[in-house]
C-alpha cells in the first residue's frame, strides 16, 4: 500500500505508470527471491506470517519422528524431531512455513519443539525404549546465546544426559567462525550435547571447516548419493571417500534421503554408520513410533557389510559398493613398495593363490569362476602396466561391470526394507 502526502498524489498518468513499474519491479524481486531461496508459492502476506507464528506458540506444534537406522547394528537408535505446524485441517511442513518466521519466532519454534521431543523421548523411556534425539539448530542460533540456554534448561527440565541430544547445524553461505560463534559452539560442547553438520555437500560446506568445527556427525547430502544410471559407481566411489574422512577426523557419517533397500545394503558395505530415508521409514507422531520400534528391530541390514563374499541376490549397488572397497584397496597395495607391491604383481599372473585372493581377490564382487579369475588378472596387469586412468584398466573395468551386472540379474532382488507409512 502507497500512501502520498498530498490527496488524489497517485491518480494521475505519470504516478500510475510510476507505481505500475514499481509492482513490476517488485515482482520480479520476489520471484528471484523464491528462486534463490527455493521457497513455494507465492510472497506470504503479513497476516498469514503473523497467524504461523501465532500457532508457533500454541498447540498447532507438532513434532514428528523419523528414525535414524545405525548401520552397523540394524536398529535405530536415535530419531529426528521434525516440527509441523496444525492449521485446522492442514498439516504444515518446515519448507512451508520456516522461511515466514521472523527470528524470535525460530527460537520460540526451537525452545517449543525441544520440550516437545524431550518429554515424548521421556514417554518411550518408560516404555523400555531409550532413543536419543536429534534436532535442527538453526545457523542464527551460533549468533544467539538464547539458544544455548534454551538447550541447557530443557535438558535440566526432563533430566536428559546431555549425550542423547544431537544438534544439527545447516551451514549456509553468511556462516562464518567469528569468535562469538566459537564462543557459542564452545558452550554447547561443554554442556556434552554431541554435534552435526547437516547437508554436508550441499554447496557451501568446504574441508577445511569441516576439520575445524567440533562436529561428532557428519549427514551427507542426499544429492551426493543420488544415483543416476552411469553415475552410480562414481557416487558411491564419494560417499566412500567422504566416510573414510570423516573416520580418520573421528565424525561419524549418516546417509540422509535413502530411498531404496539396494542403496541401504551399498552404504552399509562403504562403511557408513548411519542412515535416514523413506526406505527406513516416513517422519510419524510420538505414539506411533514403540509400536514401529517392535515390528523393525530384527532387521539386520549390517549383514551387508560383515559378511563377506558375492553373495546370492546381491543388488548391482551393493556389489558396485564391494568394488569401490576393494578398488581402494588395491590402489593403496599398488603404491606401496616391497612386497606388498611384489605380491600385486604375482597375482596378476596367478589370481588363486590364498594370499592373494585374501588381498586383492574379486571374492567381493564376483561369484568365483574362470571369469572372476582373468577379470582379476586383468584388471591388475593393466594397474601395474599403465595405472588407473590407463585404456586398458577402463577397458577391463568396464568389463567388470558388465560381469556385474549380468550377475546381479541372474540373482532375485532383495526384499525392500519396509517404509511403514502412516
Amino acid at each position: 500500500m502507497l500512501y502520498s502526502a498530498w490527496p488524489g498524489g497517485f491518480v494521475g498518468p505519470d504516478q500510475v505508470a510510476f507505481v505500475e513499474l514499481l509492482q513490476t519491479l517488485l515482482g520480479c524481486a520476489v520471484t528471484r527471491l523464491q528462486t534463490q531461496e527455493g521457497l513455494h508459492g507465492a510472497a506470504v502476506p503479513v497476516s498469514v506470517r503473523q497467524h504461523w507464528a501465532a500457532l508457533v506458540r500454541t498447540g498447532a506444534l507438532q513434532m514428528h519422528y523419523q528414525p535414524l537406522l545405525n548401520l552397523a547394528t540394524g536398529r535405530c537408535g536415535k530419531v529426528e524431531a521434525l516440527a509441523r505446524l496444525r492449521d485446522g485441517e492442514r498439516l504444515l511442513m518446515p519448507d512451508e512455513f520456516l522461511f515466514a518466521l521472523a527470528s524470535d519466532d525460530l527460537l520460540e519454534l526451537f525452545a517449543r519443539g525441544l520440550h516437545q521431543a524431550l518429554a515424548d523421548r521421556r514417554q518411550w523411556l518408560a516404555a523400555g525404549h531409550d532413543l536419543a534425539i536429534s534436532i535442527n539448530l538453526p545457523p542464527a542460533a551460533l549468533n544467539d546465546i538464547r539458544y544455548f540456554e534454551a538447550a541447557r534448561e530443557a535438558l535440566q527440565t526432563y533430566a536428559c544426559p546431555s549425550a542423547q541430544l544431537t544438534l544439527e547445524v545447516l551451514e549456509t553461505e553468511a556462516f562464518s567462525l567469528n569468535e562469538g560463534q566459537r564462543s557459542i559452539l564452545g558452550k554447547f560442547r561443554a554442556l556434552g550435547v554431541l554435534l552435526a553438520q547437516d547437508d554436508l555437500g550441499s554447496g557451501h560446506s568446504g574441508l577445511a571447516r569441516l576439520r575445524e568445527l567440533p562436529f561428532d556427525w557428519i549427514k551427507i547430502d542426499r544429492e551426493i548419493a543420488h544415483l543416476d544410471g552411469d553415475t552410480a559407481l562414481d557416487a558411491l566411489r564419494v560417499v566412500y571417500q567422504v566416510t573414510r574422512l570423516g573416520h580418520s577426523l573421528g565424525k561419524l557419517v549418516l546417509a540422509e534421503g535413502v530411498d531404496s533397500a539396494d542403496l541401504l545394503a551399498a552404504l552399509a558395505i562403504l562403511g557408513v554408520d548411519g542412515a535416514q530415508g523413506y526406505v527406513i521409514a516416513r517422519p510419524m507422531p510420538a505414539a506411533q513410533l514403540p509400536a514401529w520400534i517392535a515390528r523393525d528391530e530384527a532387521r539386520e541390514v549390517h549383514e551387508a557389510r560383515e559378511a563377506p563374499g558375492a553373495r546370492a541376490g546381491e543388488s548391482v549397488l551393493a556389489r558396485l559398493a564391494r568394488f569401490v572397497v576393494w578398488e581402494e584397496r588395491v590402489l593403496m597395495i599398488a603404491a606401496a613398495p616391497g612386497a606388498a607391491r611384489d605380491l600385486l604383481k604375482a597375482a596378476a599372473v596367478v589370481a588363486n593363490t590364498p594370499l592373494a585372493d585374501a588381498l586383492v581377490g574379486l571374492g567381493d564382487v564376483l561369484p568365483a569362476g574362470e571369469a572372476r579369475e582373468a577379470l582379476q588378472r586383468d584388471l591388475l596387469r593393466a594397474l601395474l602396466e599403465g595405472g588407473r586412468e590407463s585404456d586398458a584398466w577402463r577397458a577391463a573395468r568396464d568389463r567388470l561391470m558388465s560381469a556385474i551386472a549380468a550377475t546381479a540379474h541372474e540373482t532375485h532382488a532383495p526384499e525392500p526394507v519396509p517404509s511403514h507409512t502412516h
